[in-house]
């Protein structure tokens, strides 16, 4: 079996037109069915991309001797559906940026030493102060950086 029949078979699986596909991967009509007549054959990228839409293995793709994709075969990932809709751009919630989190901590920062500059004898006391404060910060950023190694597995 062929790239080509093999893309045309998880596309017509999946009820996909070839102009559905093509938008999908940013190509036009002819060139998906350039690919399914075995005329051309995908570059590299849309190779990778058409495994990740139809959930394949590259194996399955390009190896000629793999007539049957795995279990997970031909199944349209739903993540990029949801992906496209959103306008193609992932959700990331702002408080795992940490830029974000960098910022607030700087504006708080900010925030208790204006009200230090009020009282006399700021010396001393303010430079632990702001030191104490930054040393939690960094704590707290490589908290949160080490735990979304956990959060994505």
């Amino acid at each position: 079996m062929t790239i080509g029949e093999k893309i045309q078979r998880c596309r017509k699986e999946q009820k996909m037109s070839q102009e559905d596909l093509a938008s999908r991967l940013g190509v036009s009509r002819q060139a998906v069915s350039k690919w399914e007549l075995n005329e051309s054959v995908p570059d590299t990228e849309n190779v990778v991309e058409l495994g990740r839409i139809f959930r394949v293995s590259l194996d399955y793709l390009l190896k000629a001797e793999i007539s049957e994709p795995e279990e997970t075969a031909c199944v349209v990932d739903d993540s990029y559906q949801e992906d496209e809709k959103r306008g193609g751009t992932k959700n990331v919630k702002w408080y795992r940026r940490p830029a974000v989190i960098v910022y607030f901590v700087v504006c708080i920062l900010i925030i208790t030493s204006l009200s230090f500059l009020d009282s006399p004898g700021v010396g001393l006391l303010y430079v632990l102060y702001i030191t104490f404060l930054w040393g939690i910060g960094y704590l707290l950023w490589l908290c949160v950086k080490a735990l979304k190694k956990y959060v994505r597995k």
